[in-house]
């Protein structure tokens, strides 16, 4: 009989993921320290002012574990994919960066800024090939699902930050396109952190499938609070420009929603915008309603989340511990 009045160990699961995030690291240091160094850089773990917030919160792991134990399986059992799913995840920040020139990340210099742009290419690899080393070695009877699913959802995430790259300069793109790029570069790795729990667990495909609908709407929720908050966040929370993807061109849903239904906004965005435009644009974005339908489509991807998540009917107190997690996802300001 389940327990519902036990704690759910958060911290002994933070814990034991960090060892199991150094023990994979460290696969680096015997021979290579130099690749070594940056990857323990780029893990948050040296160089300046450590701590949780050069870590990062390690959300995508923990939902790993936490659909592992909603399953009713014993969370030490995803240990191993939810360490892969966190290696990727910092892989992809350390090549995004590049490809956004993106000179801080958490508070102090990107990797690129700090050790060269050819550098980070490198350690970057090395983490991403660290992920599938940690399940390959794994000698539990799923490990080989476990890669099938990596390495499927590493293609989207590659496919989706493609398109984010390519729709930058490109013309007329539809909000299905919007969702198919993110739903790729930030969905994806969302969605398979919550399936490989479920996965590891043994569960059944019912609840399975509840459980990665429900990563997958967590991940569009999330980069559409992400879309929000990078035209209208306020620079001192969030440590980067105000409307910085408008001065980006990034294709964002806010943008795209202005696109679709101002003529006058399609005319500011149709040179260069800079530092002085931007007080326009902002107040036409307003003007013609984007601002809400923005917010409007973020409170409907959190609501199929978390119907998602009743539907997998998660054990214990698994249930509430999930919906806290994916709230400090969703409604986060940086």
């Amino acid at each position: 009989m389940t327990d519902y009045s036990r704690a759910i160990p958060i911290e002994e699961m933070m814990s034991g993921l960090d060892g199991e995030l150094h023990r994979a690291v460290d696969r680096l240091r015997a021979s290579q320290n130099g690749l070594w160094d940056m990857a323990s850089y780029a893990m948050g773990w040296s160089g300046e002012g450590i701590g949780p917030e050069t870590t990062g919160k390690r959300i995508r792991p923990l939902l790993c574990l936490l659909s592992c134990g909603a399953c009713g399986g014993d969370w030490r059992e995803a240990l191993p994919p939810a360490c892969a799913v966190e290696l990727i995840h910092s892989f992809s920040l350390i090549h995004d960066d590049i490809q956004d020139d993106t000179a801080m990340r958490r508070g102090r210099p990107s990797v690129w800024n700090r050790y060269g742009r050819a550098q980070a290419i490198n350690v970057g690899d090395a983490i991403f090939t660290l992920a599938f080393s940690t399940l390959a070695d794994s000698d539990a009877a799923r490990s080989s699902e476990w890669l099938r699913i990596l390495s499927s959802t590493c293609v989207q995430l590659t496919y989706g930050q493609y398109l984010d790259l390519a729709y930058e300069n490109a013309q007329g793109i539809t909000l299905s396109q919007y969702q198919e790029m993110v739903g790729g570069k930030t969905a994806a790795l969302v969605e398979a952190a919550c399936c490989l729990g479920a996965v590891s667990a043994g569960a059944e495909s019912a609840r399975r499938d509840s459980l990665s609908r429900f990563g997958r709407s967590l991940g569009l929720a999330f980069q559409i609070q992400d879309d929000f908050l990078g035209v209208w966040g306020d620079p001192t929370i969030t440590g980067k420009p105000n409307a910085g993807d408008i001065l980006d061109r990034k294709k964002s849903l806010p943008i795209l929603y202005g696109l679709e239904s101002s003529e006058k906004f399609r005319t500011l965005l149709s040179g260069k915008p800079d530092p002085s435009t931007v007080p326009a644009i902002l107040a036409e974005l307003e003007l013609c309603g984007a601002k809400q339908r923005v917010l409007s489509e973020a409170r409907e991807w959190t609501s199929r989340a978390f119907d998602a998540l009743h539907a997998a009917h998660p054990q214990g107190n698994y249930s509430p511990e999930l919906e806290r997690l994916a709230r400090a996802l969703i409604d986060r300001q940086k």
